[in-house]
């Protein structure tokens, strides 16, 4: 079910009311004119590119050889 934001034109008070898509028109009608649809954006995504393990220290990478060289068999351990 779709969230829509309204706001009241004299207040400012914001709502969010679930409403099903085939209800929307009727419930705008039932909200008045004081009311208004508002968009709220949505907040940022963080992203990365490239691999984790480019972007660590030395220091981390010489810690993940030491591990990968003392695992016995057939280990996960990438540097």
């Amino acid at each position: 079910m779709p969230m829509y934001h309204f706001k009241n034109k004299t207040t400012e008070e914001i709502i969010e009311p679930f409403v099903p898509s085939s209800e929307y028109d009727e419930f705008v009608k039932e909200l008045g004119d004081d009311w208004e649809r508002v968009w709220i954006s949505a907040p940022s995504l963080v992203s990365q590119q490239g691999s984790t393990l480019s972007k660590t220290s030395d220091g981390w990478k010489e810690v993940l050889k030491r591990i990968n060289k003392s695992a016995p068999g057939n280990n996960t351990v990438n540097n």
